[in-house]
């Protein structure tokens, strides 16, 4: 089995220290819900999310957290991802009308970019493989640069790339496919993508990039052997069948008698 998103992405930008996205549609489907976001003027040399990420305002970070990363020339901005599988006890269930409250843990420079989607086929049980950063480019202007993973994911796990940029949004590694794109007043933005088994995503051409990666790996459950007990299911479908249509199933043993 391999991992697909599932349901929309719900991207855009939340003005101060505290906001939050409402109207999002958790799909019934979904194992797992992803949180990434991007931000300048928050502390430095800490995680951002920790006054709350939470669908219950409770003021506390429900979810776990995959990888950060703030700036080495600029170590006040910064990016982030987060998880939460659909069996923890605070997943909100399926539906419409959920809201995601975010609590940083100080007042950023700017509105803090942020991108929610949900993906399904995910190992639950160990759903973040290798994750990694890339800081040293966060002074720079049009830079490649790649973040290695390892061990290397498989073929149906997805990597995952975020950055922080300013200025220019970056260009994608060939195979990468763009789940967001959103920059706050045409300056500081947010960036992700996606590519199936890629041991070292990255962009292209990004201005003042920070940089996150994770894998996120796929389930190996597969479809199950049949058994007698289906063959048995399908005995007792045909009889049912057989009485509805009023038929005796020795009539039709004697019709193929006299076939043969």
């Amino acid at each position: 089995m391999a991992v697909s998103k599932t349901g929309s992405t719900y991207d855009g930008d939340g003005s101060g220290q505290d906001f939050s996205v409402g109207s999002i549609t958790v799909p019934s489907d979904a194992d797992i819900c992803i949180v990434c976001i991007a931000y300048e003027g928050v502390n430095a040399s800490a995680e951002a999310l920790t006054g709350d990420l939470s669908w219950d305002d409770g003021n506390t970070n429900d979810f776990t957290t995959i990888q950060w990363a703030d700036g080495d020339t600029y170590p006040a901005s910064g990016a982030e991802a987060h998880y939460m599988l659909s069996s923890d006890g605070n997943w909100p269930g399926s539906g419409s009308g959920k809201t995601l409250y975010f609590g940083l843990a100080d007042s950023p420079d700017y509105n803090t970019a942020y991108s929610i989607f949900f993906l399904k086929g995910v190992d639950t049980s160990t759903p973040i493989g290798d994750t990694g950063t890339d800081t040293n480019n966060d002074g720079s202007t049009n830079v490649d640069f790649t973040i290695t993973l390892s061990p290397a994911p498989s073929t149906g796990d997805w990597s995952f790339v975020i950055t922080y940029h300013w200025g220019t949004s970056p260009t994608m590694d060939t195979g990468q496919t763009q789940i967001t794109d959103h920059r706050v007043g045409g300056a500081e933005g947010l960036f992700v993508s996606y590519e199936d088994g890629e041991s070292a995503p990255g962009y292209n051409s990004a201005d003042y990039p920070i940089g996150v990666a994770w894998v996120v790996n796929a389930s190996s459950a597969v479809a199950p052997e049949p058994s007698i007990n289906d063959s048995i299911t399908v005995q007792e479908d045909v009889s049912v069948l057989l009485k509805a249509l009023n038929i005796n199933v020795n009539d039709l043993v004697s019709i193929e008698e006299a076939l043969d």
